[in-house]
């Protein structure tokens, strides 16, 4: 991914991770609620940064992504 790809915020539950990505119950998308969550794998290559609320809070973690892996799996 490079500097000047277009990003957006993904908002739900970290679920965990590999080597090489991690996996993420989507619940919100650029600010649009999906109608079911949906658990993915997000390659740590197509992230520019991720934040984990505390644990037992009500906040969702976030992940910022890049755009096309958006549109690969369709949550665009």
């Amino acid at each position: 991914m490079k500097a000047t790809d277009p990003v957006h915020t993904i908002e739900g539950r970290h679920i965990g991770e590999s080597a090489k990505a991690v996996k993420f119950r989507v619940e919100i998308v650029a600010g649009e609620v999906l109608g079911e969550p949906r658990n993915e794998w997000f390659p740590f290559s197509q992230m520019l940064k991720s934040s984990k609320a505390a644990p037992n809070s009500t906040e969702l973690d976030t992940l910022v992504v890049s755009e096309w892996i958006l549109n690969e799996k369709g949550l665009l």
